[in-house]
């Protein structure tokens, strides 16, 4: 999944700077980071899939492009063994976007550049400025690779061609969309909280911290005892 390769890649990275700042011998680091990417990636096989229902907010003037998008939806999708649904709320300008948005949660938003109040990336700018929060998929009738590249810059999490899309790639699109928002999040959270107290905090006591932060990061069914105690167990040998 290329959500989770961004995301232990960059807990990984963080761990990694901090480990080399607390003294230990190379090989218990070289240990006890190798354990704690297969608990990593143990737990991720029994990760939350999310809700039985995607909430997409669909920005978009056009009644013909609206119905087509509703149309690649309508039907329910396995997604990790679990059925999910879509449920599409039109909103036909920025304005009555940002209305819905202040009164109904949603789990993604898709939109058009080319709106009544507004043109090109101010549209997404301003869907930004209101639900930072929601991933954003921009679904354009231009295809231009530079206003792409600006748009995902700026905070969108993908862009797809109107002309080019079909059902199984918008749906994928919106799966991670939402999944790479999403630990975007939390891994934003976690960075800003310390591992140790103390500079001479050891080993195990960073481990712990580290397996108690995973468990935001990637929550598994056996529960933090279960995963704190296979790090210590294995950190003790």
């Amino acid at each position: 999944m290329i959500f989770l390769s961004h995301t232990l890649c960059g807990l990984c990275a963080w761990i990694s700077v901090f480990l080399l700042t607390v003294r230990v011998g190379r090989s218990r680091m070289a240990t006890s980071l190798g354990l704690l990417l297969k608990q990593l990636m143990m737990m991720n096989n029994d990760r939350p899939v999310g809700p039985p229902t995607i909430r997409v907010l669909l920005v978009e003037d056009s009644i013909t492009d609206k119905s087509i998008f509703e149309l690649a939806l309508r039907k329910p999708v396995q997604r990790f063994g679990q059925t999910v649904h879509f449920a599409v709320q039109w909103a036909d300008s920025i304005e009555v976007a940002e209305s819905l948005l202040g009164h109904a949660p949603f789990d993604v938003i898709v939109s058009d550049l080319c709106l009544p109040e507004s043109a090109g990336v101010e549209s997404i700018e301003r869907l930004l400025q209101v639900a930072p929060h929601l991933p954003i998929v921009v679904l354009s009738g231009l295809a231009d690779e530079e206003i792409a590249l600006h748009t995902v810059r700026l905070g969108a999490q993908d862009y797809l061609v109107k002309a080019t899309y079909n059902t199984p790639r918008l749906v994928r699109t919106i799966f991670y969309a939402i999944e790479r928002k999403q630990s975007e999040q939390r891994l934003a959270t976690i960075a800003r909280v310390p591992l140790a107290d103390h500079p001479d905090d050891g080993l195990d006591t960073v481990l712990q911290r580290i397996c108690e932060l995973t468990q935001q990061l990637l929550p598994c069914s056996g529960g933090p005892a279960s995963f704190c105690g296979t790090i210590r167990y294995r950190n003790s040998r």
